[in-house]
């Protein structure tokens, strides 16, 4: 009987007092675990809405580019009123506008970017267009504020030119980075490594005409904040042909 009353017999204040302390230790183990994923996967998500970001407006830019038949880029410093001003960019228009090989089809379009953020001004028909999109510059404005978020936006445009090359031999590359209020690129070492892949392949070579070509220098250069920058470039609209060469037949 004595045996049984032993068994019987509950726990003691110490070992309550132990069991609750472990108790304890591993909740607050348990949630520092779960405070640090729910850390890590926060990072992972605004890394990846800024990875996708950047990657929009890198290839929205580059899709355009590299397909154009000539472009002109030119580094505007903004006005007292915050604004660039449209005179600046009527000498390229009309050359860019004169020299198309086949004008029927062959279509001038204008993007914009300033403090930043991107405009997409389209076909421009000829300076007076150009000038009143200019005008209206924020009914062009290709995202949100929502999709830039707490990032600021820079671009770096390259000109590549290989040694005894000659301008026809150029390509050209394209990059865009984020940077937080301080200045501080917006990416992981991983992420920048994935960036700079990308941006090995993000060139192209149009057709390059000396007097046309970009009026950035030959050099790269990184925009700051306080510039605008007008891209120009000539698109060929295949759907304007109005005869195509009859197909063979095969025998």
């Amino acid at each position: 009987m004595k045996l049984f009353s032993k068994m019987k017999k509950g726990f003691t204040l110490v070992e309550m007092i132990i069991s609750m302390a472990l108790t304890t230790i591993l909740m607050g183990a348990v949630m520092l675990i779960f405070s640090s994923v729910t850390g890590i996967i926060h990072d992972m998500k605004g890394d990846v809405n800024i990875n996708v970001a950047t990657d929009t407006i890198n290839m929205y830019i580059f899709d355009r580019m590299a397909t154009s038949t000539n472009f002109n880029i030119k580094l505007n410093t903004l006005g007292a009123d915050g604004k660039i001003n449209p005179d600046e960019s009527k000498t390229a228009i009309e050359n860019l506008l004169a020299e198309r090989d086949e004008p029927a089809i062959e279509d001038l379009y204008a993007m914009v970017i300033m403090d930043g953020k991107v405009y997409d001004l389209g076909v421009v028909k000829d300076f007076a267009d150009y000038k009143t999109k200019m005008n209206d510059l924020n009914d062009y404005r290709l995202f949100n504020e929502d999709f830039y978020g707490k990032a600021h936006y820079r671009y770096t445009f390259s000109v590549e030119s290989p040694s005894g090359s000659t301008s026809a031999d150029r390509w050209y590359r394209v990059g865009v980075t984020p940077y937080d209020e301080s200045g501080e690129p917006m990416m992981s070492e991983r992420s920048q490594m994935f960036k700079l892949i990308n941006l090995q392949y993000s060139k192209f070579t149009p057709k390059v005409d000396d007097e046309f070509f970009t009026t950035l220098g030959g050099a790269t250069e990184r925009i700051p904040q306080d510039s605008g920058i007008v891209i120009l470039y000539r698109l060929k609209d295949y759907t304007k042909v109005t005869s195509a060469p009859p197909i063979e037949a095969t025998p």
